[in-house]
This record gives structure tokens, sequence and C-alpha cells, in this order.
């Protein structure tokens, strides 16, 4: 209840104030010509109610208000003051809290097929280590200066294959652009701070697998590490992609040395048919013929890496590279094939689309140094030997 000021149904005057006589014992009606007039001495009114209240008012607070009152009514900063307390409480939302809401955003947009299981899966593992690493903020706190903090100490933390690199720390940055952008539109920030940070130009340093590494890495690879160097070296996939392959989309009948599908969700172009090289047409004969005393419509079906999560691929691959005494780099199969491809076919427009890369000449740019021909040679005379015994799990052998 307030003092208010309101249109007159006098015939002489035009405005009429209207103190509640809650607010002063009385009700007090009074009729002005301008609005004006009606406003002062609504103001005066108020003044007078506070003061009889004892109400104690911050004299910076007077005269900051003394500023706006031939500018805006009471209500007009009443309004606009209650609106501000709305956006400053919205603004002490944690970053934690805003990670938690636009995953589940997420979600939505997965049942929706507008984003893909895996980007829903690397987002909620990844943002309650991101929050940690900048300190458990409020969405207010994070500005330029957080994040210029937050990408140099990135650069200086290990990562699984040693300092992390400009690249991985982009996608942290990308990440967290996204839940700031979401957060705009929730009306939680006003604005993003992540375009106002300079990231360096990032070119990945491209990793080769000499052929003495790979042999013994195969040596000492299980059934499903030996999927994961098969189709990585020789057929030139991500470890994103393995785990989408499957048996029956591997066709040793079609063209020359046969063909595999790769359902590649990275751009445009990692959705791609890509040719068998000797040595994975070998593997794949290896693991699509039936085993012995099979029964006679037996075939191997289903994905070529039983669904592992992603996680579980890393432990197999930390317990390979103990087992081996050979660590190799991210990436290093499917560059190792790039450049052994570029060199055995001189083609970079055929290796582009093997790779699946937008253009031939990124595929030159990047693989047309690496290997040397004899090097290459030695690539493709690679074989895996007999299938292990564990190469054949009854629950991906289907009649």
């Amino acid at each position: 209840m307030r003092v208010r000021v309101q249109k007159s149904d006098h015939d002489r005057y035009d405005w009429e104030v209207i103190g509640p006589k809650k607010l002063f014992g009385k009700r007090i009606r009074k009729r002005f010509k301008t609005k004006a007039e009606a406003e002062r001495f609504k103001n005066d009114l108020e003044r007078q109610r506070q003061e009889a209240e004892h109400d104690p008012i911050d004299p910076e607070l007077v005269r900051v208000m003394a500023r706006f009152q031939n500018k805006l009514t009471i209500d007009e900063i009443e309004e606009a003051l209650l609106d501000k307390v709305h956006t400053v409480g919205k603004f002490n939302t944690t970053f934690a809290d805003a990670c938690s809401r636009h995953l589940k955003h997420l979600e939505q947009m997965h049942k929706r097929a507008a984003c893909g299981a895996d980007h829903v899966r690397d987002f909620r593992y990844a943002m309650p280590k991101i929050d940690t690493w900048l300190g458990n903020p409020q969405m207010k706190d994070i500005d330029k200066k957080l994040l210029d903090e937050f990408v140099d100490e990135q650069l200086e933390l290990p990562g699984h294959d040693g300092t992390k690199s400009p690249r991985t720390i982009r996608n942290y940055m990308n990440q967290i652009s996204a839940v700031l952008i979401w957060s705009m539109g929730e009306g939680l920030i006003a604005k993003n701070a992540t375009t106002e940070v300079k990231l360096g130009h990032y070119k990945p340093e491209v990793h080769i697998c000499k052929p003495a590494e790979l042999q013994k890495l195969l040596k000492h690879a299980d059934w499903a590490m030996r999927a994961w160097i098969m189709f990585g070296a020789f057929g030139g996939c991500r470890s994103s992609e393995i785990r989408l392959l499957r048996w029956e989309d591997i066709r040793l009948e079609e063209g020359a040395n046969g063909q595999f599908y790769v359902p590649g969700k990275k751009n445009v172009c990692a959705e791609r048919w890509v040719n068998l090289t000797p040595p994975l047409r070998d593997y794949c004969e290896q693991m699509l013929v039936a085993p012995k005393n099979a029964p006679a419509d037996w075939e191997r079906t289903g994905l070529v890496m039983r669904g592992m999560r992603m996680g579980t691929i890393i432990r197999r691959r930390e317990r390979l590279f103990e087992q081996a005494g050979v660590r190799i780099k991210r990436n290093a199969l499917r560059h190792t094939f790039g450049s052994a491809h570029l060199v055995k076919y001189g083609n970079p427009m055929v290796t582009a689309v093997e790779m699946g890369h937008y253009t031939p000449q990124t595929t030159f740019a990047y693989y047309r140094k690496a290997v040397r021909a004899s090097q290459a040679d030695r690539h493709w005379e690679i074989r895996t030997g007999e299938p292990l015994e564990d190469d054949i799990p009854d629950n991906i052998i289907a009649a």
C-alpha cells in the first residue's frame, strides 16, 4: 500500500493524490491542475511518512534519488529498483548451477535430435572440472581477467600426453562460452566474457608412429586395442569414430580391396566410405571369417568396440602403453595413416576423402613432409598375425 497519483474526475483539477488511511491515520485526497504538482505533493507525503516512522535513509541515497525526481515518477523509480534487485539476484547464480541447468537443456535438445549423445556426455564430464579450475565462481564474477588466468594456468598443467595443448584449452573455452551464451538468453548475465579472451592460432603437431612401435603395440594389444590400432593407423579413423564402427558395415566384396562405412559426425565430410588398405583388409578377413566349428549361418555383427565408453578405451590404452613400453600421442594413429597414405598414393584428394577432411589443402598442408617413402612402405607391410583368443568374444557373435 502506497501513496499514488491518479487522474481526477473533478471539472477543474485533472490530477489527485491519494494517501491511504493505514499510512497516515486518515485518508488523504488532494487535487491538482498538473501532474508535476501532484507528484511533488506525493513526494512530500512520502518523506513525511518516512520521517514519522524514523526510517533511516543514507544521505547519499537521498542525493541520488533527488537527481531523478524530476525525470521519473516514484512508481517508475520503484519499478526500476525492483527490476535491478531481480537482476542482481540472477547475477548471484553460481557457474555450477548454470552448468547444471544448461546440461538439462542439452539433454532436452538430445531428445529432439538437436545434439548428439557424445556432446552431452562430454559436457557432463568436463564442466565439474572446469568449475573447479575456475574456482567455483558466481556468474557475475566471470570476466576477462578470470578467464585469462584460467587459460594461462591450464597451459602449465599436465594432460594425458604431457602439457595440455592449446587445442584442449580452446575446447574448454568453447564449453565455457556455450554456458555463457545460454545464460545470456536466460537473463543470468549481460555478456559473454570469452569473446574478450585472445587465444593463439592452433595448428596441431603431426605425431607419427614408427612401424616398429606399431608392431610392438599390436603384439601386446588385447582385442579392443587391436581394433583401435588397425582402424586408426590403417583406416584413418578418429577414436570417436572407431567407437561407432559396425562389423556389418565392412564390405570385403566392394571395390578392389573392400570398403567400410564410417558414421562420422565431426564435420560434413566425416561420414564416408573408406577403402580397405592391405593391413586392414587382412585384419577384417580374419575377424569376419567364421571360426572353426561355427554354425553355418554364423556372422559377426554389432559394434566393433562392443559399445565401450571412451573412459574404458582410455584405461585399456594406458594399460597397453605400459605393457608394450611404447607411448604414442593423441591422434598419432590417424596422423600416421594420413602421412603414409599420401606418400603411397600421392594424391591429396584421395587421402582427404579417406580421412574425412574438408579440402585436400588441409591434408597436404599437414602430412606432405611427415614420413619418407621407405617408412611408408614398411607401414603398409604390417600385419596383425593370427587372431587373439579373446578376439572372438561370445557377445559379438550373432547367428
